[in-house]
């Protein structure tokens, strides 16, 4: 694989990513992550005052790692029974990472400031979740070679290349 030089990059980089992204094909739930999205869809105002939520916080889970990514790296908000759906079909850093970066953009897209179940069914995902190799494909196509340090870095890491997406307007 022939990876991006940063120099080549510019502010729309993971929004041109997370187009290509957008395009490939998605994949149904599972019956068992059907049941899993039915139960955070119903039982999202619970969730928002859950106490034993925040017990999931601060570990190594996916749950965690999103969480933290989004409040860390992005400008949209996200509903607690929409992390404890990802969390549970989140099973790599670098997928928390991916999906992130995607709902950044789709939330960009669709002027989304905070996604719940509603918005995250019917705009942010509403084909299904994203397939192990697209994730994988594009996983590998997000690494950039750095001009400064040796090696391969992450553009997803890098809040320069989303400045396209980062900016959500009102409808």
């Amino acid at each position: 694989m022939e990876f991006k030089h940063q120099k080549g990059l510019g502010p729309d980089a993971i929004q041109k990513w997370c187009e290509e992204l957008d395009r490939k094909p998605k994949r149904e739930l599972t019956p068992e992550e059907g049941k899993t999205l039915f139960m955070c869809m119903i039982n999202e105002p619970h969730y928002r005052t859950d106490k034993n939520f925040e017990s999931l916080l601060g570990k190594w889970n996916g749950v965690a790692i999103l969480h933290d990514r989004i409040k860390e790296n992005h400008t949209y908000t996200i509903e607690n029974a929409v992390l404890l759906f990802l969390g549970s079909v989140i099973d790599r850093p670098g997928i928390a990472v991916q999906y992130a970066n995607f709902m950044q953009y789709k939330c960009w897209q669709y002027h989304i400031k905070h996604v719940d179940m509603k918005s995250f069914t019917r705009r942010i995902l509403p084909a299904g979740l994203l397939t192990e190799d697209a994730l994988y494909e594009m996983w590998n196509k997000q690494k950039y070679i750095s001009e400064k340090e040796r090696g391969l870095l992450n553009m997803l890491d890098n809040a320069y290349f989303m400045q396209s997406i980062r900016e959500i307007k009102e409808k």
